[in-house]
């Protein structure tokens, strides 16, 4: 049994109501629910079906078997917006979404140019096809957005790497970091099933992404990078998936998705408060005034957790970006050393 001496009861007993009144706000009773889904709850009326895209036996195909040289583009998106910056804090939220998928063609010499996963403030918006992906049109409108990009082509405009990479786009289709999946026997065009979860951190601003023919999520990504995400989305984006072909028969089909993101207001507030109740505790013998001691534990205790969450959040992006020879280069090792 906890056993608090008498003169410690005015601060303890302030700082409880006070972390009652805080866990019945509306930042922690999920004033701002959090968004999640899968493929198997979606209807036809629950997602935005632009250009090609269509759902085809719970399949969401984003292109069509078009005659060639037909370019073509198509671009699936969740139905509602998702809240990606807390409205009265602006931080980030962190999210995980997870997607089998599948390239196909029937002629196998008719390749090109891709899908990406998008992250997009328009839900009615789709761009040009080819290299485009759908994302961005051939003048650069449609900028706003975050991808992460499968390219089956390999495009000396966009500055591909080759026909066979995940790349992280901003606001643009050349890519600011790319994975040649080469390098861990991933061939997107083999017609294989391909496995990806893409996560994004919201405290430690990182997005990772993960690939494998394995349903078994592999312990490394192939790709990593830090990111300010807050930089490019607003309050809500929309998100889903975006195709396009480059004169060619590629299909490209999603055939599981699910989707979820999550705030860490709860955990970050009761950092603060175990710091201000060790604060309090230490300071009391000293001060002998419960609101004195409790202000001054609150100011230490704030201030603590906010440098320290800043330190930890930009040693990770100096480290990453430190162990990496080249930024836009792939991350991690083969699969024979990744899988669970």
């Amino acid at each position: 049994m906890l056993n608090i001496p008498p003169r410690f009861l005015p601060v303890y007993s302030t700082l409880f109501h006070i972390l009652a009144s805080f866990l019945c706000s509306s930042d922690v009773r999920g004033d701002f629910p959090a968004t999640r889904f899968d493929l198997g709850t979606l209807t036809l009326s629950s997602l935005k079906l632009l250009g090609d895209a269509h759902l085809n036996n719970n399949t969401i195909k984003l292109t069509r078997e078009l005659s060639v040289p037909t370019s073509t583009a198509g671009k699936a998106l969740y139905g509602k917006p998702v809240k990606f910056r807390h409205p009265e804090t602006q931080s980030p939220a962190s999210f995980s979404t997870y997607f089998s998928f599948s390239v196909t063609n029937l002629n196998p010499t008719s390749i090109g140019g891709g899908f990406a996963f998008v992250i997009a403030p328009d839900g009615e918006y789709i761009g040009s096809a080819g290299g485009f992906l759908g994302l961005t049109g051939e003048s650069g409108s449609g900028s706003g957005f975050v991808a992460v990009e499968f390219d089956t082509l390999m495009d000396v405009q966009f500055k591909d790497v080759n026909g066979n990479h995940v790349g992280l786009d901003l606001n643009a289709v050349v890519s600011a970091a790319v994975s040649d999946l080469g390098n861990v026997d991933i061939d997107l065009k083999s017609g294989n099933a391909v496995n990806s979860w893409i996560t994004y951190d919201g405290s430690g601003r990182i997005l990772t992404v993960y690939v494998s023919y394995s349903n078994v999520k592999p312990k490394s990504p192939v790709l990593s990078v830090p990111l300010d995400l807050d930089r490019y989305v607003s309050d809500s984006m929309f998100v889903g998936f975006s195709g396009s072909t480059q004169g060619s028969t590629e299909i490209h089909s999603i055939d599981w998705w699910s989707f979820a993101y999550v705030w860490k207001v709860l955990v970050y507030h009761l950092r603060v408060f175990g710091f201000v109740a060790l604060f309090a505790h230490l300071f009391y013998p000293v001060v002998k005034q419960p609101v004195m001691c409790i202000v001054l534990s609150t100011m230490i205790g704030f201030g603590l957790v906010m440098s320290g969450t800043t330190a930890i959040s930009e040693y990770m992006k100096w480290r990453r970006t430190h162990t990496q020879a080249a930024p836009s280069t792939q991350v991690g090792p083969p699969p024979s050393q990744t899988a669970e």
